[in-house]
């Protein structure tokens, strides 16, 4: 394993918050992340996430778009007869 500068603890905390950013970007409730990544409480997972990321998983999960294939064509329109895109 390559030295990162971090403490193993640390590294690991980091880490697992990476997962649970790319959970929750991926539509997870933030209890079902915490739960599934091992945090003692749900609260325990907001103060960290928070503390890294500066915002809630709530607001996170808000201000993300998530991408949904079904819907792309409503989101950019559809072309009309003569090609140009109707909104």
């Amino acid at each position: 394993m390559r030295d990162i500068g971090l403490p193993p603890k640390q590294w690991m905390n980091l880490e697992r918050m990476v997962v649970a950013r790319r959970k929750l970007e991926g539509g997870k409730p933030p209890g079902e992340v915490a739960g599934e990544l091992g945090f003692q409480s749900v609260h325990t997972f907001y103060r960290e996430f928070e503390k890294m990321y500066q915002t809630t998983p709530d607001h996170f999960q808000a201000d993300r778009i998530i991408f949904d294939p079904s819907n792309e064509s409503e989101r950019l329109g559809k072309p009309n007869s003569k090609g140009s895109l109707v909104r």
